[in-house]
């Protein structure tokens, strides 16, 4: 998804205009029309838990409940699919294809109808084909080095009726593919290097470092400069404390904590105090995060003056009957 994403801005900084840049599954989607969509783990994944819990299974069924196995199920018929094979013909050559199979007929069977299998999608496109030249217009293969097996049927079919140009680097070549191939020279690859850091902390002070470097030179743009990872948990909270100390404004793509914001602090002290009740501490803990305007401002500078901290404060009426006793304590009344 992040190639996909990557595209779609660099033709946006190109003023592209009418281009649509999409995946093979969503250009099935797009020919068959409709409300028509691939079916994504959030609706695979449920469907198969529901099999492996309801139905029998001759090989598999010692471990169909076990943690773990609708992910390996899951990770088996998207390799099956992608790899175009018919598990309706394999279901009798061995009990693992067959339950394979059993499993491929419930997912369809429940799975909501706007959902469809990568092998129904594709064949549901294939019978729409007429409309490829008026729904698609000029295709491009860009970016792509190669191609699973369950959509190359679909390509040379769209390359018979509407212009499907592939574009791949010299070396490449794809005997099955019918339609013309555009050459292109391969870009020589950049340079990188590595440097190892002790543990979060340092890796975030020198990844700072390096991106203060790069924009020291003048030679490039802070939009160009990405810091990236797998897995960013370990790391978020040492870049949102370092980089504003460094007066660095990173963007967090995946989006950064409430907590780390004065607002979520202030929400999540009002939330204490609407799930949990009024006490001293809390009412306390949501002033200090209050923004002075247009909140913080209105309340007296000394509006805790004559207040007891010992005192616990469980309800409004307490803090009516406390806060009025100590007005003569205030200097604003």
């Amino acid at each position: 998804m992040l190639a996909l994403r990557s595209a779609r801005v660099a033709a946006a900084r190109g003023g592209a205009i009418g281009r649509e840049i999409v995946t093979l599954p969503l250009l099935a989607a797009r020919l068959v029309g409709g409300f028509a969509t691939p079916a994504g783990t959030d609706v695979l994944y449920p469907a198969i838990q529901a099999a492996l819990s309801s139905e029998s299974f001759d090989d598999i069924g010692t471990v169909a409940r076990l943690p773990g196995m609708p992910r390996a199920v899951l990770h088996a018929l998207d390799s099956a699919w992608l790899a175009d094979l018919d598990l309706s013909s394999m279901a009798g050559e061995t009990p693992r294809f067959g339950d394979l199979h059993r499993i491929e007929i419930f997912v369809r069977d429940h799975i909501p109808p706007a959902h469809m299998l990568p092998r129904d999608l594709r064949d549901a496109a294939n019978r729409r084909l007429d409309r490829a030249r008026s729904l698609l217009g000029p295709v491009t293969l860009s970016g792509v080095v190669d191609v699973d097996p369950l959509w190359r049927p679909l390509l040379n079919e769209l390359a018979r009726v509407t212009d499907l140009t592939w574009e791949q680097p010299a070396p490449l070549e794809q005997a099955w593919f019918r339609g013309p191939i555009e050459r292109r020279t391969a870009t020589t690859p950049v340079r990188t290097s590595a440097e190892a850091s002790a543990d979060p902390k340092s890796e975030v002070i020198e990844a700072l470092r390096w991106t203060r470097q790069l924009l020291a030179t003048g030679k490039v743009q802070a939009q160009d400069i990405a810091i990236a990872a797998t897995s960013t948990q370990d790391w978020d909270d040492h870049f949102l404390a370092y980089a504003r100390s460094a007066g660095l404004p990173l963007h967090f793509s995946h989006g950064v904590p409430a907590l780390s914001t004065p607002e979520g602090q202030a929400c999540a002290a009002l939330a204490d105090i609407l799930a949990n009740g009024l006490n001293q501490e809390r009412v306390w803990r949501l002033i200090r995060r209050l923004p002075a305007h247009p909140y913080a401002s209105r309340l007296p500078p000394d509006w805790f003056a004559a207040i007891p901290r010992s005192a616990g404060l469980r309800s409004l009426d307490q803090w009516r009957e406390v806060l009025a006793a100590a007005r003569p304590r205030r200097d604003d009344g």
